[in-house]
């Protein structure tokens, strides 16, 4: 009789007892939730975008990369050499009355560029055409050092200013046909009318224009500046002309 009474009253308290245990009068704290909370976002994306490159010109043709840059004023470069060939507005009446003719000279130039920054060397000798008949030789030349600055602009142009260091000699040997009677051998009398050596400075600038990669056709305007001689004041100058120089660079 106990036993059967027992059984059904141990197993409902079996049953209930966890409710109970789980029920403590009390409410469960809340969790809080950070709304900001938002997870890293780890990915690549690589490299920043290069936008130089379009990949369509203005007609609308692709893979076609369009350049902003610009080809002025770029210092030149390369290895030149060549003849030069100028007029001058020294007249030879200025130097004596008696001479009379055109004066061209010829010259050559050597040199490289580096950068934009020109070294070489440059020689030049005059030739006195139509002389007058009653002068045996006129001989005006000079040489020296070649420096100077030189800048590729578009088109195949360059503009270039530079400076000659070096030195020069004239030489005028006069015929004196009125000292003939006088002189018992018969022989032409010739009088050196003048003879001068000096220090050459010459300041000047040129524009070139490159046809071919080979070729650099300059027309240059320089002044002669000659130091030291006896009259060399009246060699002051200017001169200009044409340089054709062969040779590889821009």
């Amino acid at each position: 009789m106990f036993m059967r009474l027992f059984v059904p009253f141990a197993l409902a308290l079996l049953t209930t007892a966890p409710m109970v245990a789980q029920d403590t009068g009390e409410d469960p704290e809340p969790v809080p939730i950070d709304s900001t909370y938002y997870p890293e976002d780890t990915t690549d994306y690589g490299q920043p975008i290069d936008t130089s490159y379009t990949g369509y010109d203005d007609y609308g043709n692709a893979d076609v990369e369009i350049s902003t840059g610009s080809d002025s004023f770029v210092p030149g470069g390369g290895f030149y050499v060549g003849p030069t060939f100028e007029f001058t507005a020294l007249s030879p009446s200025a130097l004596d009355p008696a001479l009379d003719g055109d004066l061209v000279l010829y010259g050559v130039q050597l040199y490289a560029i580096i950068n934009g920054w020109m070294l070489g060397g440059h020689w030049t000798s005059a030739t006195l055409y139509d002389m007058s008949t009653n002068y045996d030789a006129f001989e005006f030349s000079y040489g020296g050092f070649l420096t100077g600055y030189d800048l590729t602009l578009v088109g195949g142009l360059s503009f270039r200013l530079s400076g000659l260091i070096g030195g020069g000699d004239l030489n005028m040997i006069k015929k004196r046909p009125d000292l003939r009677a006088t002189d018992t051998t018969g022989n032409e009398i010739l009088e050196r009318y003048r003879t001068e050596s000096f220090f050459m400075l010459r300041p000047g600038a040129s524009l070139g224009y490159s046809p071919l990669p080979f070729l650099d056709l300059r027309l240059g305007v320089d002044f002669l500046y000659p130091i030291g001689g006896d009259e060399v004041h009246d060699l002051k100058k200017a001169t200009y002309g044409l340089h054709v120089m062969f040779g590889a660079g821009k």
